[in-house]
């Protein structure tokens, strides 16, 4: 393997003086740990290196979360072998001692020694921000279910009441053809009938298009604008309803 050595302005710096948690192990399968500097021992609730060699069975695989444990070997070991001049990039959760869990990123990098390679790790606890992160992605979920019920329950409104919404020109329909029956003899009064029933029949086949096209309702910037003759749709009101009320016998006037 051919290490890179650490830069010497990194490696002047005492370890204590390191932003951050610090670690320096073998970079092999055994994975053992040399140094480690206090900030990595409070981040994992070590008072000493002792109490971490006896945490983590003195390797760094030990720290680790065992979940995450094949993604750092590969990515401690075998991803570095084949990219030996790169800097190395992690993000895993370790294990503390009180056996709380701890989200860490960080860079190493691949040092020379005279017994094998040495792995000098950064670390970082961002455990706070993943939190966030986390948070915010589970609220964004939260808004989008929400909208998604709110779209389902207005698809299942309109249904409600285009359904029966379409009672009406359907019982215009029927009045205006009985209508139309009793006016037989009366070509003048039938076809003004038969007119009302055409006009019926129009609104329905609207009312079917809109169900039809349901689910383009969701997909609209906003409601559909088209004029409206306000004394022409009270006319039309009251032609639908007005055979109703004189088949039950109600007096239906619109002033």
């Amino acid at each position: 393997m051919n290490e890179q050595v650490l830069p010497g302005a990194a490696a002047g710096l005492a370890m204590d003086d390191l932003p951050g948690g610090f670690l320096i192990c073998r970079m092999d399968r055994s994975g053992v740990i040399i140094r480690a500097n206090q900030e990595l021992l409070r981040i994992l609730q070590c008072e000493t290196m002792e109490e971490l060699r006896t945490l983590t069975g003195n390797s760094i695989w030990g720290i680790i979360y065992p979940e995450d444990l094949a993604e750092a070997e590969h990515v401690l070991l075998e991803r570095d072998a084949r990219q030996p001049e790169q800097a190395i990039d992690i993000s895993c959760r370790v294990c503390r001692r009180d056996g709380s869990v701890r989200q860490l990123e960080g860079r190493g990098w691949a040092v020379r020694s005279e017994d094998g390679p040495l792995l000098y790790l950064l670390l970082s606890d961002v455990t706070g921000r993943r939190e966030r992160q986390l948070a915010e992605h589970r609220r964004l979920l939260a808004e989008a279910q929400a909208r998604a019920d709110a779209a389902v329950a207005a698809k299942n409104t309109f249904l409600s009441n285009i359904s029966h919404d379409m009672r009406t020109p359907l019982n215009a329909i029927f009045g205006f053809i009985t209508l139309a029956k009793r006016n037989i003899h009366n070509p003048e009064e039938a076809l003004e009938n038969l007119e009302q029933v055409e006009t019926s029949s129009r609104l329905l086949l609207e009312m079917i298009d809109e169900v039809l096209q349901i689910s383009s309702l969701s997909h609209a910037a906003r409601p559909a604008e088209v004029p409206c003759d306000l004394p022409e749709a009270l006319d039309e009101v009251f032609a639908f309803l007005e055979p109703q009320a004189q088949e039950k016998g109600i007096d239906f006037t619109v002033h």
